[in-house]
């Protein structure tokens, strides 16, 4: 049987899709169910999604604080990072910025 929601986030970011930084704004912020429980989601101006990761929540609750619906026009930085804790593999991280208007 199809289950729909599997493809709910057919148009996630994938790190291996950042060839450079994107800077972008925040268009919304969503809690989404995954199988591996649930995860939140930024949606950008293109409508992509981009998982949030604890490091980008981290930082976006640091510079935008902790109530994501005023995170809705924010400028962020969509960057990959390779570390310790991915085990070497690129992943996304994103970044308060104050370049994007």
């Amino acid at each position: 049987m199809i289950d729909p929601s599997e493809y709910e986030f057919a148009e996630t970011l994938k790190a291996n899709d950042i060839k450079k930084d994107i800077e972008t704004t925040v268009k919304a912020v969503k809690l989404i169910s995954t199988r591996y429980g649930d995860k939140r989601v930024m949606i950008i101006d293109d409508d992509k999604q981009v998982f949030l990761n604890s490091l980008s929540l981290k930082e976006l609750v640091t510079a935008y604080g902790e109530d994501e619906n005023n995170w809705k026009g924010k400028p962020v930085i969509i960057t990959t990072e390779s570390s310790e804790r991915t085990q070497g593999k690129k992943s996304i991280v994103v970044k308060a910025s104050e370049k994007v208007e």
